[in-house]
Parts: structure tokens; sequence; C-alpha cells
């Protein structure tokens, strides 16, 4: 598909920064008391980034090929333009098979996010929150030859068929004292030929997808309880660019809508060991996005743009936690995550590029998440403690997945109240 190894690192973040946990205030069915606000601070780092799952759950690196073929070179100038369209006249088949070089294009990537959200009690049963991320990313490419050119042998096939036109010798002329190719070249046929701008490495900075929800507790009971949320998500993340290779998106580029329900208990009297479990479902609205037409599916780059209405799959999160309480103001967790997305659907006057872009889109994964919290609430409510407020160290790793990034999730949370 379009840019197919770099398509799911390019999208790498955009459902990171907000969704894990904002829809609590301690058990997940705790709203904020009426008049109460919450501001809530995220540092979230991933680790290096360089490799996806396939639709297979396989590990792949995240690297594409250039073949320097007589269709990209020939473009450069007027010389080429001409030089190869006589060998294309004379002998399709060494027009074909003429190569400068191939190259291996590897990308490395790491991000961090840090997200702003404020929560509001409009009841002691609602409270609406607004959750904005702000990205900071790098992307880093290398480029390692892994095939020379064969410009000797195209003018040996020639020699061989017999071709003694004028012609024929001044295209063996002109292969005989043809340079190797080096990297100006390959940047001048992403450029020049694909369109692209220029290879090399990619920083990016600015805000991300904005989340806004209504939390209702649905029980009065004790130790345990219900609630719902509904919300949505606005697109004022940055969309990927379809004339850089490597850069990445901040944002989806279209409007969700979520609904979430879950609950949660404790065991004991005490509350020492709880239990924590919601599903959110996601519907993602239609946009329209101009895209590189994938000429065909395993072809890395497209040199031509389109317009096509993109209707990205549904998504459906599922999470699990426990917690255990030591004290009043320290706890441990752990929880499992389930992401599943479905497939997605483009529509253009390209019946077979839309084929090509719909396939591999559908995502799930497995994720387990440990972390160590600290708490003044309760201390606070006591009169010993001047400040209520929130901390929690955690870490996520992708126990499994498919057609998403491979990396992990660190992230350090506070949330104060007042």
């Amino acid at each position: 598909m379009q840019n197919k190894v770099f398509s799911t690192m390019k999208k790498a973040f955009t459902s990171l920064a907000i969704v894990s946990s904002l829809t609590s205030f301690g058990a997940y069915y705790d709203t904020l008391p009426k008049g109460v606000r919450m501001l809530d601070l995220r540092q979230i780092n991933t680790d290096k980034i360089n490799s996806s799952f396939t639709g297979n759950s396989q590990e792949s690196q995240y690297a594409f090929n250039i073949d320097l073929g007589a269709d990209s070179i020939k473009g450069l100038n007027s010389i080429t333009q001409d030089i190869f369209q006589t060998l294309k006249e004379i002998s399709p088949e060494a027009y074909d098979n003429f190569t400068f070089g191939e190259y291996n294009v590897k990308g490395e990537a790491n991000a961090q996010v840090r997200v702003f959200a404020l929560g509001y009690g409009l009841t002691n049963k609602l409270t609406a929150y607004v959750g904005l991320p702000w990205y900071k990313t790098n992307v880093n490419l290398t480029i390692d030859r892994t095939k020379g050119n064969n410009h000797q042998s195209v003018v040996n096939s020639l020699k061989k068929a017999g071709n003694s036109s004028q012609e024929t010798q001044i295209f063996q002329d002109f292969a005989e004292v043809l340079p190797d190719a080096t990297g100006e070249v390959l940047q001048s046929v992403i450029v020049n030929y694909f369109g692209y701008k220029p290879l090399g490495s990619w920083n990016g900075e600015g805000p991300g997808d904005t989340e806004l929800g209504l939390i209702y507790r649905l029980t009065d009971w004790e130790k345990s309880g219900l609630a719902m949320t509904v919300g949505a998500v606005l697109p004022t993340g940055r969309q990927d660019d379809p004339d850089i290779l490597q850069d990445f998106s901040f944002g989806d580029g279209q409007t969700d809508a979520f609904l979430e329900f879950g609950g949660g208990f404790s065991l004991f009297d005490d509350a020492s060991l709880s239990f924590d479990s919601s599903a959110r479902i996601t519907y993602q609205f239609a946009a329209n996005k101009t895209l590189r037409i994938p000429e065909n599916e395993d072809y890395q780059l497209g040199s031509e743009k389109a317009l096509f209405n993109e209707k990205l799959g549904n998504k459906l999160l599922y999470n699990l936690s426990a917690t255990y309480a030591f004290t009043d103001w320290f706890s441990l967790s752990t929880k499992y995550e389930y992401e599943g997305v479905g497939q997605s659907e483009y529509t253009s006057a390209y019946s077979n590029a839309n084929k090509i872009l719909e396939k591999n889109t559908e995502k799930e994964s497995h994720a387990a998440t440990g972390s160590i919290n600290f708490t003044t609430v309760k201390l606070y409510q006591r009169g010993d403690f001047v400040l209520p407020f929130n901390a929690s160290l955690s870490a996520t790793n992708y126990i499994s997945a498919k057609n998403m990034p491979k990396y992990n999730i660190y992230m350090f949370k506070m949330r104060f109240y007042f």
C-alpha cells in the first residue's frame, strides 16, 4: 500500500495519550464532587520504534527498497529522458533490466507526549472533562546500498543481440561512462520523479486530537459501582503529509464519537484490593484526505496523489485492572488492555488503489501495564495533608499485536484536585 512500511509508524501515537484512564478518578466509577476541579498532567515516553507487528503478529523492520531503474532515472533531466527513451525503443528488455543500483532505507523513531486535561464536577454524579496531548517526535533514516549498477551487463546484452544502429552505439558509449549512483542521485529520484520531499531526519512538535467527555455515575453502592462515559475526539492534531515519507501524524484527521461503560468493586472491607473493568466503543466518521495513489501492493512509493474518502475502522477498547493498596497513600496496580480496530474503507475514482489501501488496516493489540501509585486524597480528607493529589509511574508492554508499531510506553502522571 501507499508508503506501506511507514504507514503504521506514521500513525503510531494517535490514540496513545488520552484514552489511558482519563475516565477514572480513583475507582473506575468515581466522579468528581460537585464544584471540584481536576488538573491532569502526564509525561509519556516511548523507547525506540524501528519495527511493527504484521498482520500475522510477526515483527517487521521499518524499511523499504528503492530500485534506481530506468523509469525513475529517466526523469532527472532532458538528456536522460532522451537516452532512456532510445534504450526502450532499441530493447524493451534492456530498458526493464537497467538499474543504477538498489538502496535499503530504514526508519527509527521515538516520541514524547505531554497531556494536559481538565475535569469539573457538574454534580456529584456527573463530571465533564477535556484533554489535549502535545507531541514531540523524531524520525531518523539510514540509507544502505544493497545492489550495484548493471551498466556493463546491459551493454553486453545489446552487443549480443547484434544491435548495430547508431542509437545503440550512442547508448553503449553513454552506459560505459555513466557514473555510479550516489546519495544525490537517490534524493533526486525521490524528489524529481516521485515528488516527495528529500529523505532525512524529521522532527515534529504540536497538538494532537482533543478528547471531550461526560462521565455519569450510575450507582450509589458503598464499595462498588458502575459508570458510563460519552464523548468525542476532535481532529485538532497534525495529519500525515503525503509528500513526506518519514513524518508522523498526531491525529486521525476526522471526528470520533465514543461510548464507554464499566465498573468496579472492592474485595475486602478496607478496600485494600479492588478490581475495575471497562469497555469503550468508538465510531470513526469518514473524511476526505489527499493520499498517494499506490501503483501495486508491494511497491512502496507512489508518484501521483488523489482525493480519497477514508473511513477508518471502528474501535473496541477493553481493559481489566487490579489494585492493591498497602496503605492509605501507596498502592500497586496491574492492567490488561485489548484494542481492536476494524478494516478501513476507501472510496475514490481508483478502484484498485482503494483495495490496496484497505489491505492490512485492521489492528489488534494485547498489552500489560504495571503501575506504582501514590495518593494524598484520604490523607487530605482526614486533615493530615494540605493538598489532594495522585501520582503514578507506569510501564506498558505489548504482549502481541498486528498491523501496529512495536514499542513500550513509560508514563508519569500527576493529578491535582482543587
